[in-house]
C-alpha cells in the first residue's frame, strides 16, 4: 500500500518545498514593498554600504529594483539545483534549498533596511 504524498513542483520533501515557499514569500514581499515605495524614493538611494561614507554609497533608484531580481534568480537557481540533486543526495538537496531561501531572506532584509532609511 503506497501513501499519497503531496508534492510541490515535483518535490515531495517538505524541507525543500518549505524553503522554496519561504524564499518566494520573502521575494514577493520585497517586490511589493519596492513597487509601493518606488515613486516616493529619491532619485538616488544608499545601496553600496561597503563603500566609504558619502557619494560612493549612492546609486540611482533603478538599481534598487535589481535586488528582487537577484533574489529571485538565486532562489530559482538553488531550487533547480536542489531538484536535480534530490534523487542523488537528499541531504545536499535540502541544504541547497535552505541556502537559496536564506539568500532570499538576506536580500529581503537588505531591501527593507534601505527602504526604511530612505522612506
Amino acid at each position: 500500500m503506497s501513501h499519497a504524498r503531496s508534492s510541490f513542483l515535483g518535490i515531495t520533501d517538505s524541507l525543500i518545498a518549505g524553503g522554496f515557499f519561504w524564499g518566494f514569500l520573502f521575494w514577493l514581499i520585497g517586490t511589493i514593498a519596492t513597487a509601493v515605495t518606488y515613486q516616493r524614493l529619491p532619485p538616488i538611494v544608499p545601496l553600496f554600504f561597503t563603500q566609504v561614507r558619502g557619494e560612493h554609497q549612492l546609486a540611482p533608484k533603478f538599481f534598487l529594483a535589481l535586488l528582487p531580481v537577484f533574489a529571485l534568480s538565486s532562489l530559482l537557481f538553488h531550487f533547480y539545483l536542489a531538484r536535480t540533486q534530490y534523487h542523488t543526495d537528499r541531504m545536499f538537496a535540502r541544504l541547497i534549498a535552505l541556502t537559496g531561501s536564506l539568500i532570499a531572506l538576506l536580500f529581503f532584509i537588505g531591501l527593507i533596511h534601505i527602504l526604511i532609511i530612505v522612506v
